[in-house]
């Protein structure tokens, strides 16, 4: 069975950044981001003090030289109804689409889900997703919120997440009602 490794924004490699970009790009089909552009944003959180760089970790499959699955987290600071909640978002899951099927994205999405409520980590984790019966099978829920971004100058108000369906983990965790400002 393969291993999961976990890394620190911080601590990226450029042979790691490289590696994760490429499969981002094999799996991401619809995103119009680069694998130069991917290496340079993660290499660029090399010694960031923003929160989700200090935060940020990344948890991989490795076969040989090459990631065949990934999912990354950070936290981040949402307001609802002017209440500050912390998050574990869940960003960029995925497995090499050519060895699908054998349980790798399930694996990792499990060792990043791991962090919630433990220690300093929020006790919840906030993701969008194109697939939600995936993470239902993982004990996650959709939420039906109205989300912003106070933070976008162009449109605070326009939605944004580029999926439709917008989750949590854990599916019982007491989620808010009332709009959500992603802040950030």
């Amino acid at each position: 069975m393969h291993e999961i490794k976990e890394y620190l924004d911080t601590g990226i490699t450029p042979q790691l950044a490289e590696s994760i970009a490429v499969l981002c790009c094999r799996c991401f089909l619809d995103s119009k981001r680069t694998v130069e552009e991917r290496v340079k944003e993660m290499l660029e959180a090399i010694g960031s003090a923003a929160p989700e760089h200090v935060t940020g970790r990344r948890f991989v499959i490795w076969q040989g030289e090459q990631v065949i699955a990934h999912a990354r987290t950070f936290v981040r600071e949402i307001i609802v109804e002017d209440q500050r909640l912390p998050v574990l978002a869940l960003a960029a899951v995925c497995s090499d689409p050519e060895i699908r099927g054998k349980g790798l994205g399930v694996r990792v999405t499990q060792k990043a889900f791991q962090q919630v409520a433990t220690d300093a980590w929020p006790e919840v984790s906030l993701f969008q997703t194109p697939v939600p019966g995936f993470y239902q099978k993982l004990n996650s829920r959709l939420v039906t919120n109205r989300f912003v971004n106070r933070r976008n100058v162009d449109d605070p108000e326009a939605n944004p997440w580029r999926d439709d369906q917008i989750m949590i983990y854990p599916s019982e965790f007491a989620w808010p009602e009332g709009t959500v400002d992603l802040n950030g």
